[in-house]
């Protein structure tokens, strides 16, 4: 695979010489990561607290594989990796593309575990989580391999990182994109939870299934909410543009959520386009309106609020999604079997659970909804 010139421009930062000594025990890294003061990634001194064998990248937060092959339903096959680290002062500097990436990847799996913590959802997921990096996969027979991409897959819980061959940020450092693939382990386990869902019968004269309809919208809500936990691990608006910069301003968070549409107007679009791609993409599209939405909220928690502090509002937000997606699912699973999600399911549970945060929006909220019959209680 061609290395990007931006991991060849970062090995030559870090390296003087290679080898490293078997006696170091530093959990100490030097590696690039996202400033939010200068909004670019930045070499930085990253502490790592989990680690039992640092120079192995072994510890509870994360088993990372390079290269890995992946079996669909069981998962990682363990192989070698040729991790190298150069010990300077207190510090371990990845002396190799494969090191590089993988003590990034763990870096941020740590750091993400600590955000669990603090959001009362750490045992929510299965620890250590299980993440693949350059992942050689096909998801469809005849076509190539994946490439430029991050995958969560549900049946086995893992990460995946299939190969990068482009000039920019590789995904394998990019933290909003970790973040956002993190995510889905949560929504799986506070939401979908497949392994236990409903079986749902189409009526014969149904063009749009129920099942077909639902997925789309929980797709959307999965993807718009792990692109708004992306923000609020890096604080970066725009974490797309580091790595795949063609999606940067359709999924940018700083911009205004306009209405949601209604489920008649998502069931007309969905049997207009009713192949796969096209209804991956409505939900991606709907998606951004939930992500924009709560990336308001938090703006506006900023500057109503005492608390100024970037990481406190966007933390404070993320509790407050927690406690929505639970609502959610309580409210899901008193639902039929063959019920259709209103798309202001989500915003209704957020209503119920948090009203003095969509309170602190109600011009927002109102206008999110305003093709809803629902009116937001905590705005009346």
């Amino acid at each position: 695979m061609k290395k990007s010139n931006f991991l060849i421009s970062l090995l030559f930062v870090f390296v003087a010489c290679q080898g490293s000594k078997e006696k170091t025990k530093n959990t100490v890294f030097e590696l690039p990561w996202y400033s939010s003061e200068s909004q670019k990634y930045e070499i930085q001194k990253i502490e790592l607290k989990t680690l039992t064998n640092p120079k192995d990248l072994k510890g509870n937060a994360a088993e990372v594989y390079l290269e890995p092959k992946y079996k669909s339903g069981k998962g990682f096959e363990e192989k070698k990796i040729d991790l190298r680290f150069v010990e300077k002062g207190n510090l371990l500097i990845p002396a190799n593309t494969a090191s590089l990436q993988l003590a990034t990847v763990y870096a941020h799996l740590e750091k993400l575990s600590d955000l669990d913590r603090k959001l009362g959802v750490y045992e929510v997921l299965p620890r250590p989580r299980k993440i693949g990096v350059n992942v050689k996969i096909v998801l469809r027979e005849g076509e190539k391999s994946e490439k430029n991409n991050a995958y969560y897959t549900a049946k086995t819980d893992t990460l995946i990182i299939v190969p990068y061959d482009r000039e920019e940020l590789p995904i394998t450092l990019n933290a909003g994109v970790i973040a956002h693939e993190h995510f889905h382990g949560l929504f799986e386990k506070l939401v979908r939870d497949s392994g236990n869902e409903k079986q749902v019968l189409a009526a014969k004269e149904e063009q749009v299934s129920t099942s077909d309809y639902n997925e789309v919208i929980l797709r959307a809500w999965d993807e718009g909410l792990a692109d708004f936990w992306a923000w609020v691990y890096t604080g970066d608006d725009l974490f797309m543009s580091h790595s795949l910069p063609e999606h940067a301003d359709v999924r940018r968070l700083d911009v205004k959520a306009t209405p949601l549409p209604k489920k008649e107007d998502i069931i007309k679009l969905l049997r207009e386009h009713d192949s796969e791609s096209e209804q991956i993409a409505i939900s991606y599209k709907l998606g951004t309106l939930y992500a924009r939405y709560f990336r308001g909220l938090a703006r506006e928690l900023s500057s109503k609020s005492d608390e100024k502090n970037s990481h406190q509002v966007r933390e404070s937000v993320a509790k407050d999604v927690v406690a929505a997606l639970k609502k959610l699912k309580t409210r899901m699973s008193a639902l039929s079997s063959n019920a259709k999600l209103d798309p202001e399911l989500l915003i209704i549970a957020l209503d119920e659970e948090s009203g003095d945060l969509v309170a602190l929006n109600c011009k927002s909220t109102q206008e999110l909804l305003s093709v809803s019959n629902y009116k937001a209680k905590a705005c009346q």
